[in-house]
């Protein structure tokens, strides 16, 4: 990470910090780090689950502070739909994002390792540790 900002000039001094310091960022902000980098795992794939947790004012990863009314709206309209609103979720994450609140960073490269025998094999892209064990099975 380091690298890959001194390319666009951005000196960065990289430090592993307790996860209770991290939390106790929202309490003073102004001598908190400027950029925290972590994997978050909410505890569904849900977009709910992600975005409430660190985008909405209240939200329980939102170390910064971070506040934006059209954020909390698009969140909660989403739920209100049941949370299948893919526009308003991908409302909120589009405010967000044009914030730099967050910025996602991604390992788009997929690679699961199974035996050659075993079929149906598929993990949720947000937890690639986790198979739906029900459609797993063994070839004959």
């Amino acid at each position: 990470m380091r690298q890959k900002l001194a390319l666009v000039d951005v000196k960065a001094n990289v430090r592993q910090v307790e996860l209770g310091t991290v939390f106790g960022y929202r309490d003073d902000v102004k001598n908190a780090a400027d950029i925290y980098v972590s994997t978050p795992t909410p505890d569904g794939a849900h977009p709910d689950a992600w975005g409430r947790i660190v985008w909405y004012t209240k939200g329980g990863l939102n170390f910064f502070n971070y506040s934006n009314p059209g954020v909390d709206t698009a969140l909660d309209a989403g739920l209100r739909a049941g949370g299948t609103s893919e526009e308003d979720y991908g409302e909120a994450g589009r405010l967000a994002t044009e914030d730099w609140a967050v910025v996602p960073i991604a390992q788009v490269k997929d690679l699961v390792v199974a035996r050659a025998d075993l079929q149906g094999v598929e993990h949720v892209p947000a937890y690639p540790w986790t198979i739906d064990l029900a459609k797993v099975s063994r070839s004959s």
